[in-house]
């Protein structure tokens, strides 16, 4: 079923191509005249998943939502200076279930094309393409088009979906290989997905590379807790458990590979040796049970991530529970 996604650039000075016609996301010429009357109201359930995809992309959300029957789809327009999402309420049946964060992603059900020609859409009026006279000025239309189909790439990328799920849109027969006046070749709206996609996956790459071994331990609290049900005898004496073990931010701990402790006080195994005590235990918060005399209030702390990078030995104090 083909879907109508109308792009209008409504400016006084806008790309020669648009001005002279209106096109739908696919490049066919479309009447000027759809839903000329624009009311100011809109729909809290399609705000609802309008919001969804501007929180996934860090955006503000002060687009105008307005339904309009008949276009099928879903359509971004500046009149006015106003920011407005066109939407035709069958194209928000199947954009309904889309009401969830970054942590309740969508079901495989999830019907990924339409999203993508929402944030599509919403890339437009986030790039400057209706407002900035250099985006107008600089880019030809199909480099808009390009743009635009990266930001949503990106997008989709953040809100859980492959990059074959992403770049579903571009299969619909009414993307034409060869392109138009107005819009890129099919392979070149592909690629366009697949840069911006793989942008916010290399993105947060960098942030967890940018997360140093030394930085997560400043991030983490380490806890000691005396078990005095679990008890041994030394030298005529009792040693009873104590567990060592971390918490804090899961984006942290799921970085690390393995803990190694150093208690410190003299009469310690590791510090007469020369080396430590160490867990690989995630679940636990790499927890490990020591028995010991009584309670010390420091413990050296090194910890080796899963690409390799070992922090420095660091001097930290207990929290005891």
């Amino acid at each position: 079923m083909k879907s109508l996604l109308i792009l209008s650039f409504s400016l006084f000075v806008c790309p020669q191509a648009f001005c002279q016609k209106q096109v739908d996301f696919y490049g066919h010429e479309i009447q000027n005249d759809i839903c000329n009357q624009l009311p100011f109201r809109d729909n809290e359930e399609a705000k609802t998943c309008l919001n969804n995809i501007c929180s996934a992309g860090g955006v503000i959300n002060n687009f105008t939502m307005i339904p309009c029957i008949d276009i099928g789809n879903c359509l971004a327009i500046y009149r006015n200076h106003i920011q407005y999402i066109l939407y035709d309420n069958h194209f928000l049946k199947r954009l309904s279930a889309f009401g969830f964060t970054e942590k309740n992603l969508p079901s495989a059900g999830t019907n990924w094309p339409e999203i993508a020609i929402m944030a599509h859409e919403i890339g437009h009026h986030v790039m400057g393409h209706f407002t900035n006279p250099f985006m107008q000025q600089n880019f030809t239309v199909v480099q808009l088009e390009l743009q635009a189909d990266e930001y949503a790439g990106n997008i989709l990328y953040k809100l859980g979906a492959t990059l074959a799920e992403a770049q579903q849109v571009m299969l619909n027969d009414d993307i034409t290989i060869q392109g138009s006046d107005t819009h890129p070749p099919r392979q070149q709206r592909i690629e366009a997905i697949a840069k911006g996609y793989q942008k916010a996956r290399n993105s947060d790459n960098i942030e967890v590379m940018a997360i140093s071994a030394d930085k997560i331990i400043q991030g983490l609290t380490l806890h000691g807790k005396w078990d005095r049900s679990d008890q041994m005898a030394f030298n005529n004496g009792t040693q009873y458990a104590y567990h060592y073990y971390l918490t804090g931010d899961d984006a942290y701990l799921d970085e690390i590979k393995e803990v190694r402790y150093v208690r410190n006080h003299a009469t310690f195994y590791e510090v007469q040796n020369n080396t430590y005590q160490s867990s690989q235990d995630r679940a636990s918060g790499f927890d490990y049970k020591g028995y010991q005399w009584g309670y010390i209030n420091t413990v050296y702390v090194t910890v080796v991530l899963k690409d390799g990078t070992i922090s420095p030995k660091t001097l930290v104090n207990l929290t005891f529970d």
